[in-house]
């Protein structure tokens, strides 16, 4: 974990005791057919914030989490699966940190004259260099399974917007809670591939939690070197 976040805990959520806003969306595991996804994405159309996790045994470690105005899973999440399988690892031309950690995944600066196949392609038309995030062969030795859960906002962060009178209040609240639900959250779990946007309410969001999190941090490192001097 990067230097600026020692003071934060890493947390993992128990799978039988997962909180009543993630709702589990679809799992993937050995036997899991890439060319039958079967998810009612209807039934998802009012969430706008998703979580990937890898579990092992019991426990739940978070591995991504995104927001989208549009379906969590026609737009992200069945896209992000095939991205799984089509996309094999391969040696980048140098390597990017997320927001917690160093060195998470490869680039491959396709500027630099690396040509792409036809499957790092598909999804990367446009793009002037490639993210390898999604591997299963860099997955599937580290953990059993992995978990798309989609996440209630509302549940999560408590709101209550009925006895709020003021229109622009409930505006500001149903544009901004998205992104401020997906770094909040990114935050508590240290989620290993997710980056803030610079120009974005989740890094603005971000930068809130981080600060309050060193205060307390700080805090309770003077408290136990006064405690040692006494």
């Amino acid at each position: 974990m990067k230097e600026k976040y020692a003071g934060l805990q890493v947390n993992t959520i128990e799978a039988s005791e997962t909180p009543d806003y993630l709702e589990k969306i679809i799992t993937i595991d050995k036997e899991f057919d890439v060319n039958n996804i079967q998810i009612d994405s209807k039934k998802y159309e009012d969430y706008r914030v998703w979580l990937l996790f890898g579990k092992d045994g019991n426990t739940l470690r978070c591995l991504q989490v995104g927001a989208t105005i549009n379906n969590i899973v026609d737009d992200e999440i069945v896209p992000n699966i095939k991205k799984m399988y089509s996309m094999k690892y391969i040696e980048g031309t140098r390597m990017k940190h997320s927001q917690f950690y160093y060195n998470v995944y490869a680039i491959i600066d396709t500027q630099k004259g690396r040509k792409l196949s036809n499957a790092e392609n598909t999804y990367n038309v446009n793009a002037s260099y490639i993210k390898m995030k999604y591997d299963m062969d860099k997955f599937e030795p580290e953990y059993e399974k992995l978990v798309f859960y989609a996440l209630d906002i509302d549940k999560y962060l408590n709101i209550m917007t009925e006895s709020i009178d003021n229109d622009d209040i409930k505006r500001m609240i149903c544009i901004s809670k998205m992104n401020y639900a997906e770094a909040k959250i990114a935050f508590e779990l240290q989620a290993i591939y997710w980056r803030a946007y610079n120009s974005g309410i989740d890094n603005k969001a971000f930068k809130v939690f981080l600060l309050e999190k060193n205060e307390k941090y700080k805090q309770k490192t003077n408290r136990a070197s006064y405690n040692t001097k006494e």
